[in-house]
C-alpha cells in the first residue's frame, strides 16, 4: 500500500529560522491542567506516550513570528490547529487525527511586532496507528539488550534508546493514515507526502517537514 510513499516528520520550525519569523507559535498548557491515564499497550501493559490531556483545554500562547501558526505542538500526540487547517484537512479528506475540540486561549505573549488577529484554535490528536517502524532498518541502538514487546515494540522491562539513523516505516505495515503515531516510534507525528503537500501548497504556518528516513538522532557522549 505504501509503495513509493515518502514519509516525513512533522516539526515546529527552529527558533529564528525564516519559518519561525513568519509564524512561529508555541503553546503552554495552563498550570493545573487535568490529566488522565496514558494509553497502555494491550499486550505488555506498558504506558505508551504521555498522560492524556483532559478538558477544559486552556493554553497560553507565545508568538515568535509576525503571524499566528496553523499547527502547534502541545505535548505528546496532541496538537492545536487553526480552523483554516481543519477546513483543508477535511476538504482533502486527510486521515489520522482524532477529535477537534475547542480551546480557550488564556494569555498571549508576543515577541515580535504583529497585528495578526488571533484565530480560533482546536485541540486534536494523532492516532496511535498499527503502522510500525522497522527498527532494524532504522538503526535503533538500545542501551540494554532487553526483549521488545511484539505489539508496542518497546522494551518490556527497561531499556534506554541511544539513537537511530533514520525512521523507516516497515514495508507493508502502513494502514493509510496521513498523520499518525506509529508503533515503536520515538516521535509522535509522522505524515504522508499528501499531508505535507496540502500544508506546503496552502502555506500553513509554524510547521516544517523533514524526510523520515534521514531523521537521525544519537545521544551525545556523557548524556544519561
Amino acid at each position: 500500500m505504501e509503495t513509493q510513499q515518502q514519509f516525513y516528520i512533522l516539526k515546529q520550525p527552529l527558533p529564528e529560522s525564516p519559518e519561525d519569523q513568519v509564524g512561529g507559535t508555541t503553546a503552554i498548557q495552563e498550570k493545573g491542567f487535568k490529566v488522565g491515564e496514558a494509553l497502555k499497550c494491550p499486550k505488555c501493559g506498558l504506558a505508551i506516550g504521555m498522560l492524556a490531556w483532559l478538558p477544559p483545554f486552556r493554553v497560553e500562547l507565545e508568538m515568535w513570528g509576525r503571524e499566528f501558526g496553523d499547527i502547534i505542538e502541545v505535548g505528546g500526540n496532541d496538537l492545536l490547529v487553526s480552523h483554516r487547517f481543519k477546513r483543508l484537512y477535511e476538504e482533502h479528506q486527510l486521515k489520522g487525527l482524532i477529535g477537534f475540540e475547542p480551546v480557550e486561549i488564556v494569555k498571549i505573549k508576543r515577541y515580535r511586532r504583529s497585528n495578526d488577529e488571533l484565530p480560533e484554535y482546536l485541540k486534536t490528536s494523532a492516532i496511535r496507528s498499527q503502522t510500525c517502524l522497522n527498527q532494524e532498518a532504522s538503526g535503533f541502538e538500545w542501551q540494554d539488550n532487553q526483549p521488545l514487546c511484539p505489539e508496542c515494540l518497546l522494551p518490556q522491562t527497561s531499556g534506554t534508546l541511544r539513537g537511530y539513523n533514520g525512521l523507516i516505516v516497515k514495508s507493508g505495515s502502513w494502514t493509510g493514515e496521513d498523520i499518525f503515531y506509529p508503533r515503536g516510534s520515538p516521535v509522535y507525528f509522522i505524515v504522508s507526502s499528501r499531508f505535507r503537500d496540502v500544508c506546503v501548497k496552502n502555506e500553513l504556518k509554524n510547521v516544517i517537514f523533514l524526510p523520515a528516513e534521514r531523521y537521525a538522532w544519537h545521544k551525545k557522549p556523557g548524556e544519561p
